[in-house]
C-alpha cells in the first residue's frame, strides 16, 4: 500500500514518499498546501463542500516501460483500479474516468526511479496540461511504473502528478485512493510520526479530543497533533500493520494522557493493510470537496461522465472460437458495440489464464487489428465493455472458455503504398508535429499503434492530409479506414 505526506517545506518541493512495506515516508511540508489547509481548518463553513451535486474528475493516464517498452501495467489492472477507486469515493460523490488516450512512455530511466529530480522531470516532460481560452486546465497525471523510489507510490507537489508502483496496485488494492486523497490535501491519520519519529507529548494527538483540531506543526505557539481532523482518532503507526500484525489489530498504545487506545485502521489515510480499510471520514470528506470546489473547480469545464451504468460486451463478431487460418500480419477482433461504452479492452495471450498476453488494448472502436501475432500459433482472446463512469462490468468470457482460433495466412488487405492510394512521406524526422499526405484518400480515420501493437494515437485525415502529433523514435503502423473500407501502412520516425 503506497502511502505518502502531501507536503514539502521551504522553495524545493520534491516527491512526497510512501511504501507499502516497511520502508516509511519522508514527512515535509508543501507551505502552498499547508496555508491552504490552515485557512479552512480556521472557517470550513466559508467553504463549499457539496456532497449533493457529482464531481467528475478527469484521471491522465501514463504507462511505463523500460526502453524496449517492456513491463507495462495491464490495462486490465487499470480498468480494475478505475472500478475500485470510483466505489471508494463514490460517497464523496466523485467520479473518476480516463481523460483521452492512455499515454505510454519507454523509459527505463523513469521506470525503475529512485531520485526525486527524475522523477519530477518525468512529470515536467509528460504531465498532459490542457489550454483553454487561456486558462490552464490539468487533469490528475498518473503514472504508473516499475519502481517509485523503493516505494509504493508518491504525490510530488513540484510536478503535481502521481507515481504508483503498479504491483501495490492490483485488484481492490487502495494505493491510488491514498494517494489521490493527499492530492486533495489529506495528510496521514498519523501526521507527525513519519520516519519512525516521536513527537513531543504535546504535540501527540490525545484520546480527549483537547489538540486534535490542528495538524502537527513544530511550532510551539500551535498546540496541535496528528492530520488536523477530530474523527480520525490518535494514529501513532508510521509503518505498515495489519494482516500481518494480529490481522487489523494495532496491539495497544497509550496517549500522553496515559489512556490506552488501539488504532482504527479503516480510513483510507492510515498505514493500515488494505483489507482494513474502507472510509474516509467526515471531516476528510468535507476538506477534500472544499480543496476541490475552491483549488480544483476547473475539473467541471474538462468534461462530464455521461455514463454511469455497467456496460456488457453481447455478441463477437470475429475471430468466433475454432478460427483457423486467421491472418498474422492483420488479425481483426471484432464485436458488436455496446451502447453506453466509451471505450473497450481487447486481451489476446496464448494462454487462457491471459497471463503475458500478446496484445493488451484500450481503444474507443468496436473493432482491433492486430499486426504482431505469429504464425502458426493459437491464441484466446477477450474484449471488456467500459462506461466513462464504470469499468466493472465483465470480459465476454473467462478462462478456455473465451475463443480460441489459430493464426496461419497472411492478409489479402495490402498496403496503401501497393495500390493506387499512396501516402507520402513515410520516413519522417522527429519534430514537434508532422504532416502526411495521402493520394487517393480525401477523409477517414487513423488509429496509430507502435511496434507492440499499443495504440499511441489517433487522428482524422482532412482534404486528403493528416496531421500527427510528436511521436518517439520508431516504426507505427497506420491502420486507416475510409468509405467503408480498412487499409494499412507503415511510417518511420527517425
Amino acid at each position: 500500500m503506497s502511502r505518502i505526506i502531501l507536503f514539502v517545506i521551504g522553495i524545493y518541493m520534491g516527491p512526497i514518499l510512501c511504501s507499502q512495506n516497511i520502508k516509511k515516508c519522508s514527512t515535509t511540508i508543501n507551505k502552498k498546501h499547508l496555508a491552504w489547509f490552515k485557512s479552512y481548518k480556521s472557517d470550513p463553513q466559508a467553504f463549499n463542500a457539496d456532497l449533493r451535486t457529482p464531481k467528475d474528475i478527469p484521471l491522465k493516464i501514463h504507462i511505463v516501460g523500460d526502453d524496449d517498452g517492456s513491463g507495462y501495467y495491464s490495462i486490465e489492472s487499470l480498468l480494475a483500479t478505475m472500478c475500485t477507486l470510483n466505489e471508494d469515493y463514490a460517497p464523496l460523490n466523485m467520479r473518476f474516468y480516463i481523460y483521452g488516450d492512455i499515454d505510454y512512455i519507454n523509459k527505463s530511466v523513469y521506470y525503475s526511479h529512485s531520485d526525486p529530480f527524475v522523477g519530477n522531470a518525468m512529470f515536467l516532460e509528460y504531465n498532459d496540461t490542457t489550454f483553454d481560452n487561456g486558462d490552464t486546465l490539468v487533469p490528475i497525471n498518473i503514472y504508473f511504473v516499475q519502481e517509485p523510489r523503493g516505494t509504493c507510490g508518491y504525490y510530488a507537489p513540484l510536478g503535481d502528478a502521481i507515481a504508483i508502483k503498479k504491483a501495490c496496485q492490483q485488484d481492490v488494492e487502495h494505493t491510488l485512493t491514498h494517494e489521490i486523497g493527499h492530492y486533495f490535501t489529506l495528510m496521514h491519520t498519523f501526521f507527525g510520526w513519519e520516519d519512525g519519529t516521536t513527537p513531543a507529548l504535546d504535540k501527540q494527538e490525545k484520546m480527549d479530543q483537547s489538540n486534535c483540531n490542528s495538524p502537527y506543526v513544530d511550532d510551539p505557539l500551535i498546540a496541535g497533533a496528528g492530520d488536523g481532523f477530530c474523527d480520525t482518532p490518535p494514529d501513532y503507526l508510521s509503518q505498515r500493520w495489519g494482516q500481518g500484525f494480529q490481522n487489523c489489530n494495532s496491539g495497544t498504545l497509550t496517549d500522553p494522557n496515559g489512556v490506552s487506545f488501539t488504532v482504527d485502521g479503516s480510513f483510507y489515510m492510515s498505514y493500515s493493510d488494505d483489507v482494513c480499510q474502507d472510509k474516509f471520514s467526515s471531516e476528510q470528506t468535507n476538506a477534500v470537496l472544499a480543496y476541490l470546489n475552491s483549488e480544483r473547480a476547473y475539473f467541471a469545464s474538462m468534461g462530464q461522465i455521461s455514463n454511469t451504468s455497467e456496460v456488457v460486451i453481447g455478441n463477437i463478431i470475429e475471430p468466433l472460437d475454432g478460427a483457423v487460418n486467421v491472418p498474422y500480419n492483420w488479425s481483426a477482433f471484432q464485436w458488436d458495440a455496446v451502447p453506453g461504452a466509451s471505450a473497450y479492452n481487447v486481451i489476446v495471450s496464448k494462454s487462457s489464464t491471459f497471463l503475458n498476453p500478446s496484445i493488451d488494448i484500450y481503444t474507443t472502436n468496436k473493432y482491433y487489428v492486430g499486426t504482431n501475432l505469429t504464425l502458426g500459433e493459437s491464441y484466446y482472446w477477450k474484449v471488456k465493455a467500459i462506461a466513462d463512469g464504470n469499468a466493472c462490468g465483465g470480459y465476454n468470457c473467462t478462462g478456455s472458455d473465451c475463443p480460441k482460433f489459430t493464426v496461419g495466412g497472411y492478409s489479402s488487405i495490402q498496403s496503401l503504398n501497393k495500390n493506387a492510394i499512396q501516402i507520402y512521406p513515410n520516413v519522417l524526422a522527429r519534430m514537434k508535429n508532422q504532416k502526411i499526405k495521402l493520394k487517393g484518400l480525401n477523409e477517414g480515420l487513423v488509429q496509430i499503434y507502435d511496434v507492440a501493437s499499443q495504440k499511441v494515437g489517433s487522428c482524422f485525415i482532412i482534404d486528403s492530409e493528416l496531421e500527427l502529433q510528436p511521436l518517439e523514435n520508431g516504426i507505427y503502423f497506420l491502420n486507416i479506414e475510409s468509405e467503408g473500407k480498412i487499409y494499412n501502412s507503415k511510417i518511420v520516425i527517425q
